[in-house]
């Protein structure tokens, strides 16, 4: 799903979202749920274009979770260190 999501993505360069890291940190972020992960996703994207990144990486997921959900940088998967789906529950 993730390799696919990025396919379709408008960036110019990979991002690794179906690297087992980014994508545990995007399933992680969207609950499991294919559109709020999606969502995740086009707000990162967003985010790149404006400011002028050709790819995604965890501080541009980070802050585009952080802009959709209003949480702290502790709570945010992307900026945590080995983030683990039961902590975030």
């Amino acid at each position: 799903f993730c390799a696919a999501l990025e396919a379709t993505g408008p960036l110019d360069e990979p991002s690794g979202l179906d690297r087992p890291d980014t994508a545990l940190r995007l399933h992680i972020a969207g609950e499991g749920y294919i559109g709020r992960i999606t969502h995740v996703v086009q707000t990162a994207c967003e985010l790149a274009i404006d400011q002028g990144l050709s790819r995604l990486g965890h501080e541009v997921l980070g802050e585009a979770f952080r802009n959709i959900e209003s949480v702290d940088d502790d709570e945010n998967p992307f900026f945590v260190a080995n983030p683990r789906p039961e902590t975030f529950a």
